[in-house]
């Protein structure tokens, strides 16, 4: 195969692939024999209408070019000239004859390629997580244990702090029903983030009893936020939560024998936690500090048309009421906001091929198991469906931009960087950074 780089201005480049006879061949053969082995009715088996065989053979064939031998070479010819791709090429001229050579021309946007940032122009403040105190330890051990705790009956059916309840309620405002105001058979415990607003008015009551009261409604509930509602309460049943010991069969859940070992695990996790929330805080300041260290350059025109064409529709689905001056305000700020995060996206996508980074994909697997099992599906199963791969991509986007701005974040402070084993990256993947 031989690829022929064409730059068409700006990020546009084009493609004229030639593909010798001998080496389409196989596959020129192959779809011809899928055609002759075809039934038709009326027709004895391998007899077929004058000139069928050859038609359907372009249109077949055609089909077959478009779905994987383009993409296979173009994804050939994007790593032979070191090239990204930013968007699917469209196929502008394409030959082919089942005696003869292919060739195609192939349109398509690359990324923009850009030089590393001067990092010693970054500010960032080295931070380190303060030491867990006992009674932080204590409080943690405490949720760890809550995690695991099951329902039990009370003696006195009376609801208390801690105790897991299941309602209806049924709110209005001047006498209307409002949105998220009305529910059947909730179950929540009490002093969890669910329904803060009727938790205080819960406590006290006993299982079938009914209540009304007033209650202000929190930020929450957005439009109605600050109003008051009139809610009918209905309290089913509420039980204890009983809290699982501290013994061997608790501990084996955690992996490990004995309580001293459960509490060094407790501590480490918790100490990973906040040293996950200032590499948090790193990467969050450098998203803000990045994109000021490079002037404007030029993104993928069908990148943004395809952006600016979602918002538009966006506007029509779930804000068609807006004036056409307020459309036009809107759509220019939602704009705006893309084209920055297109920005950082690319900009991102640059350091991370420069510097090399690399991300475990099994880190990715096992983060799309675990979500997997929140859907209760088959992992396996759940990869292969549209979602599950939407999923994959989304989950290797976010994890490989974290490891960008943890190389940068490293870059600043001087610190040394892991060496990544030899890998082959896909130039043709585009790696979502922004989100």
């Amino acid at each position: 195969m031989q690829a022929t780089l064409e730059d068409l201005g700006q990020l546009k480049r084009a493609f004229q692939i030639e593909v010798p006879l001998e080496e389409i061949k196989s596959t020129y053969d192959a779809v011809y024999q899928r055609l002759r082995n075809t039934r038709l009715n009326g027709f004895r088996p391998g007899k077929f209408p004058k000139d069928w065989l050859d038609k359907r053979f372009k249109i077949v064939m055609q089909q077959e070019v478009e779905d994987t031998v383009i993409p296979r070479y173009l994804n050939q010819a994007l790593h032979d000239h070191e090239l990204s791709a930013a968007t699917p090429a469209s196929i502008e001229a394409l030959e082919f004859n089942r005696r003869a050579p292919l060739s195609a021309k192939l349109l398509f946007e690359v990324k923009p390629d850009l030089e590393l940032p001067d990092y010693t122009k970054l500010k960032l403040e080295r931070r380190t997580p303060e030491e867990i105190t006992k009674e932080e330890l204590d409080k943690e051990i405490e949720g760890l244990q809550q995690s695991r705790s099951q329902p039990a009956a009370k003696d006195n059916p009376v609801v208390e702090d801690g105790d897991l309840v299941r309602i209806d309620f049924e709110g209005t405002v001047d006498g209307e029903k409002f949105k998220d105001g009305t529910d059947e058979n909730i179950v929540f415990i009490i002093g969890s983030d669910r329904h803060p607003e009727l938790q205080p008015h819960l406590l006290g009551m006993r299982s079938e009893e009914t209540k009304e009261v007033d209650v202000t409604l929190p930020e929450a509930f957005e439009e109605d936020a600050g109003k008051t509602a009139h809610y009918t309460l209905t309290l089913n049943s509420v039980e204890r939560m009983e809290l699982p010991e501290l013994d061997e069969a608790f501990f084996a859940n955690w992996g490990v024998n004995t309580e001293e070992e459960f509490r060094e695990k407790a501590k480490a996790n918790l100490q990973h936690s906040r040293e996950d929330d200032i590499k948090a805080s790193y990467r969050l300041t450098l998203r803000e500090q990045l994109p000021a260290l490079y002037d404007d350059f030029p993104l993928p025109e069908a990148v943004l048309v395809q952006g600016e064409t979602s918002i538009d529709q966006q506007f029509q689905k779930e804000e068609p009421e807006l004036t056409e001056a307020d459309k036009a305000k809107r759509k220019e700020e939602e704009t705006a906001k893309l084209r920055d995060n297109l920005k950082l996206q690319y900009l991102l996508d640059s350091i991370f091929r420069k510097e090399q980074v690399f991300v475990d994909p099994r880190g990715t697997m096992e983060e799309l198991y675990g979500v997997a099992q929140m859907f209760g599906s088959n992992p396996d199963e759940f990869l292969k469906s549209h979602i599950g791969e939407r999923m994959y991509h989304r989950i290797s986007a976010r994890r490989e931009g974290e490891a960008v701005l943890d190389r940068v974040t490293a870059r600043v402070f001087g610190d040394p960087v892991e060496e990544a084993p030899v890998h082959h990256h896909d130039h043709n993947h585009d790696h979502d950074h922004a989100h």
